[in-house]
């Protein structure tokens, strides 16, 4: 059955009417454009469902509203690049790279400031300060934005040790946010966020502020 593109179908029962009539043919319905004013539902029992233009034709699903694809069984996605446009949290069980997995850097920062309201607010994974005035600091991002198993890697390259300040609640290592805890320059840590407003610092050691621009410091 094939619908002329010059006729317009005005109601769904008329469409509907049409296609069952020629179902038992088992034959294809061909359309230049098929208008709905209702909920198009596609729920063949046991069957396929396939959208596969050849050639250079392509594939638009552009909602006004959200998308949900929720299969359910376990499915593949592949060949796609997701969030190229405009990039949006993930969840996922495990991911595997077979290149890097590259986190936001913020570079040649300077901390400012005298106390956590006039500190530096960090916004990146990797930050590298490298201009520390005596006294300054900087703020973490929130836990609730990094996620709980989050990591935050802040270096210090500057002349001076700069304070470190939670953010809203959140405490470091159990230290008050608005108190927070120095890093003194040379040195880098990571401060990971292990439940809801806290975060712990592992460890802090010396680093290079080359780490971040090309070149691997040797951590001692």
């Amino acid at each position: 059955m094939t619908l002329d593109p010059g006729t317009r179908m005005h109601s769904g029962v008329e469409l509907e009417a049409a296609m069952d009539a020629h179902q038992s043919a088992g034959g294809a319905v061909a359309a230049s454009t098929l208008t709905a004013s209702s909920t198009v539902t596609l729920s063949p029992a046991s069957k396929n469902v396939a959208i596969s233009p050849t050639g250079t034709g392509t594939v638009t699903i552009s909602p006004v509203g959200a998308l949900t694809i929720n299969p359910t069984a376990a499915s593949a996605l592949d060949n796609t690049v997701i969030g190229a446009g405009t990039p949006l949290a993930g969840s996922f069980t495990n991911m595997n790279a077979t290149g890097y997995v590259r986190g936001s850097v913020g570079n040649a920062l300077t901390a400012v400031g005298t106390d956590r309201a006039t500190s530096l607010a960090l916004s990146k994974q990797v930050n590298n300060v490298t201009t520390a005035g005596s006294g300054t600091g900087v703020t973490l991002p929130t836990v609730a934005s990094v996620g709980t198993g989050g990591i935050v890697t802040l270096f210090n390259a500057g002349a001076n040790a700069i304070q470190v300040y939670g953010a809203g609640s959140d405490t470091i290592d159990g230290v008050a946010a608005g108190t927070g805890v120095p890093l003194t320059n040379t040195k880098r840590a990571m401060f990971v966020a292990v439940a809801a407003a806290a975060v712990a610092v592992p460890g802090v050691v010396k680093a290079r502020s080359r780490a971040v621009s090309g070149k691997l410091g040797k951590a001692t």
